[in-house]
């Protein structure tokens, strides 16, 4: 995850406030277009960033609909006590 395109940029932030306790594990996520608003992405960047996250097992999802469905993502504490 070294920042080159926009949404390894906001995954590598996103990452970052996770670990640092800014996301409490257990706690859910903004939704895609509130977090596009506030990091001043696209929704297609969030999707594709929060992806990321998800594969490296930081992020998972509640609702087998995907991450456009509101209130969906919430930290993984195994990954947090590692």
């Amino acid at each position: 995850m070294s920042g080159r395109y926009p949404y390894q940029k906001l995954a590598k932030k996103l990452k970052y406030r996770i670990l640092r306790g800014y996301y409490k594990p257990g706690t859910l996520l903004p939704v895609i277009r509130t977090l596009a608003e506030q990091e001043g992405y696209n929704p297609a960047t969030v999707r594709r960033s929060l992806e990321m996250l998800k594969q490296e097992g930081l992020v998972v999802c509640k609702d087998t609909l995907g991450f456009s469905k509101q209130e969906i993502l919430v930290m993984l504490q195994k990954y947090m006590n590692g």
